[in-house]
């Protein structure tokens, strides 16, 4: 996966995003992935994406903007706590920021 601002990442761990991010005690192998917001418009922890046998998934972690992934266009929101599974490409907003996850 690839972020807007050129960093990448693998989904071989589940991955936390966010402006400060941390994982709670089940999440102790997550990777963690800081992501600078000015504007405050992404949460401490806003996000977590892994993938399993059914495929790569986004999960909003009850962030205040919400995350959404971009279907044709348009914007589909992710209910919060709720694994999306995700067509792959996607392209996931969350707050001001984006990333693009593909297939390897």
């Amino acid at each position: 996966m690839e972020f807007d601002d050129g960093r990448r990442a693998s989904l071989s761990l589940i991955i936390l995003v966010g402006r400060d991010p941390a994982a709670t005690a089940e999440e102790f192998a997550a990777q963690l992935v800081a992501v600078a917001d000015e504007g405050r418009s992404v949460s401490k922890t806003h996000l977590a994406l892994g993938a399993d046998e059914r495929g790569a998934w986004v999960v909003d972690r009850h962030s205040t903007n919400g995350t959404s992934v971009l279907r044709a266009g348009t914007p589909v929101r992710c209910p919060p706590g709720e694994r999306v599974y995700l067509p792959l490409p996607a392209t996931i907003r969350f707050g001001d920021r984006t990333l693009r996850v593909v297939t390897d």
